[in-house]
């Protein structure tokens, strides 16, 4: 199975700088849909999640489902090692 192109939104907060956000499902047909926000564990980020949603048994809550999948600040992809301040 080929991996899913889900976009990235970058949300600039006030106390936390920019959270990545991942979108998965069309943001633009949101007409009666649920939105789901998610927040990995420690040591994974979103693609957890993806893979989770796009599980075949997943199918009827992903077809009337908005996933935001919020990536932890210091575990999105290629994030640089913490230094500890």
């Amino acid at each position: 199975m080929s991996e899913e192109a889900v976009p990235m939104v970058a949300v600039q907060t006030q106390h936390c700088g920019v959270l990545h956000v991942y979108v998965q499902g069309n943001i633009e047909d949101k007409s009666g849909k649920t939105f789901f926000i998610t927040v990995h564990d420690i040591g994974t980020n979103h693609k957890s999640f993806i893979r989770f949603v796009n599980d075949p048994s997943m199918a009827p809550v992903k077809d009337k489902s908005i996933f935001l999948h919020v990536c932890v600040p210091g575990q999105e992809q290629n994030a640089s090692d913490f230094s500890g301040e």
